[in-house]
């Protein structure tokens, strides 16, 4: 994240963990993008270019999904009720 929006959003009294979340986003659909226009006729294409864009999407994933997970725990949700029925 660019050092002075993230200054701006501070100024702006943001939530760090919505601060978080979106960026976390923004990585995602970075890595999305990066895994939909992979040439694999490239040369320079190797597997393993995709598997560390996956492996970096499934994490970041993750993260995101734990920000939410905070949050609704900070808002006193029960989320093992919607976690039972996934």
């Amino acid at each position: 994240m660019d050092k002075d929006l993230l200054d701006r959003y501070v100024k702006l009294k943001m939530d760090g963990a919505d601060i978080i979340h979106g960026e976390l986003k923004t990585l995602m659909v970075d890595c999305e993008e990066k895994l939909a226009s992979h040439d694999q006729d490239d040369p320079w294409y190797t597997e393993g270019d995709s598997l560390y864009i996956e492996g970096m999407l499934a994490a970041y994933g993750q993260i995101y999904k734990l920000t939410y997970d905070i949050a609704f725990a900070q808002n006193g949700v029960d989320l093992s009720a919607l976690t039972d029925t996934i």
